[in-house]
């Protein structure tokens, strides 16, 4: 898809540069991000939530944000999305998809599990 929209970009020439930044910002509006939450002292499933997760979302070119909930600079960022503790939590600005059911119950067992979940969840924000 970039490929395309980058040969278009080419061919129309820089005459359509100011309406391509202007549907460049459009998305940005609708920018998709990923949070992990958890505690200082974490668990083998903690770890495996975050490794999982993150292995996903680089393939469609999402940083999973993971962050520290025992300390206060985070905690902003939490209360935004909704984490009240230990949360795996995709969001476009309007609406947030908490995963975290599904990271502790599949990080371990069923990786591709979540991972597929993880798809949906992007693809759900990504259409709205």
């Amino acid at each position: 898809m970039k490929t395309i929209f980058l040969s278009l970009l080419l061919m129309v020439g820089v005459g359509c540069f100011a309406q391509t930044k202007t549907s460049v910002e459009k998305q940005g509006d609708a920018k998709i991000e990923a949070f992990y939450f958890h505690n200082t002292r974490r668990c083998e499933t903690c770890k495996a939530i975050e490794n999982v997760s993150s292995e996903a979302l680089k393939t469609m070119q999402i940083q999973l944000k993971s962050l520290n909930i025992d300390k206060d600079e985070n905690m902003a960022i939490a209360e935004t999305v909704g984490a009240g503790g230990q949360a795996l939590i995709i969001t476009n600005g309007k609406k947030n998809i908490d995963l975290t059911n599904k990271g502790f119950m599949y990080a371990r067992s069923n990786p591709d599990k979540l991972k597929a979940a993880i798809e949906k969840a992007v693809k759900e924000l990504d259409n709205e």
